[in-house]
């Protein structure tokens, strides 16, 4: 009787461990299938950057060029048809 039991525990255990790979396995697919998606989404399209990045360009920008004022009014990535990605600063 006593090692009915601890089969059926072990059963269900195994069952319950291979549900939680399933959902796993799942969320994985899902997750990468997102990013995938996301990612031909982004390709040509301009993302601005936010400020905080752009102050920090040009504080870069400042500390290398000491003579000179450096002011940037936006700053904007593109992801090109190659996968490659290119930064734009407009109005320097």
């Amino acid at each position: 009787m006593n090692s009915d039991t601890s089969s059926s525990v072990t059963a269900r255990s195994h069952r319950r461990g291979l549900w939680v790979l399933v959902w796993m396995l799942g969320l994985f697919v899902c997750l990468g299938a997102g990013l995938t998606g996301a990612a031909f989404w982004l390709q040509g399209r301009d993302l601005a950057a936010p400020a905080w990045l752009r102050d920090q360009i040009e504080a870069r920008l400042a500390q290398m060029l000491p003579d000179a004022r450096v002011d940037v009014a936006g700053m904007v990535a593109v992801v090109d048809e190659n996968w490659r990605p290119k930064f734009v600063l407009r109005d320097v």
